[in-house]
């Protein structure tokens, strides 16, 4: 019944408020935006010489996100120590994946969630979809290789619809506008988290940040949306802009 109530007056206050009309190792953000929550999320990756690639991932759920996530499955008779995104179904649903070889998640704690992920080849994950999420090509020169990632209101859902249908669901009660589509900017998202959620969720989601160390195999040349050093790339990717994607993210390197 809760959820109900929670659709019901976010379509309401959608309608009437004057604001409303208005995711070694990133190149594997996706990966992480997967989980989309309030969250403390590190990555590191290592793509190698012809797209293959390996990330480690740990993911912890923040505490009020926390309360968030078992207030509804409550509702639902779900299990406290049950984790709150199963590891061992997300790596099925992965490893299903084309360009993924293999995926070995796992939930020492049901806030928790960590392990490896190993890439066949960068470039065909999501491959086939109205828009690619990673576009890969290779040379042997300087900055002749290069790999983009686009994170959009395209892409995102794609990959969620795929991967992990919980946190799906829980980003549909929390109204991220990257699945519901509606064009609200990020103060008027947290103004509409709070009012329905209250302050201290909000201010967990606003602060969250997912980090990210890649290596690449060459030294890096050029780089969008990150910062470079030799081989190394870095990136932080506030959640908030993921969750409501007023533009595109889009990361571009070169080596």
């Amino acid at each position: 019944m809760l959820p109900f109530v929670v659709f019901f007056c976010y379509h309401i206050m959608i309608t009437t408020c004057p604001w409303a009309s208005r995711f070694k190792k990133l190149l594997f953000a996706a990966l992480i935006s997967m989980p989309l929550l309030s969250c403390t999320a590190t990555i590191h990756g290592e793509l190698f010489e012809g797209g293959s690639g390996e990330v480690d991932l740990i993911l912890t759920i923040e505490n009020q996100a926390q309360d968030f996530i078992r207030r509804f499955r409550n509702i639902s008779g779900v299990s406290a120590e049950t984790a709150i995104l199963e590891g061992p179904a997300m790596s099925r649903l992965l490893g299903a994946l084309p360009g993924i070889a293999m995926a070995d998640l796992r939930n020492p704690h049901p806030a928790f969630l960590g392990g490896f992920i190993g890439i066949s080849h960068v470039g065909d994950i999501l491959r086939g979809q109205e828009r690619d999420l990673f576009s890969y090509t290779e040379g042997a020169a300087p900055g002749s290789s290069s790999l983009v990632l686009v994170l959009d209101r395209e892409t995102v859902p794609a990959f969620l619809s795929q991967v992990s249908p919980e946190a799906e669901g829980y980003l549909s009660l929390l109204m991220a506008p990257v699945l519901l589509g509606e064009s609200l900017n990020k103060d008027e998202y947290l103004a509409l988290l709070a009012m329905v959620y209250g302050q201290a969720l909000t201010n967990e989601i606003a602060s969250s940040v997912i980090q990210a160390q890649i290596a690449f195999p060459r030294p890096i040349q050029s780089i969008q949306g990150g910062r470079a050093q030799g081989n190394l790339a870095d990136f932080e990717i506030p959640l908030l802009d993921l969750l409501v994607m007023e533009e595109a993210l889009r990361y571009e390197l070169s080596w």
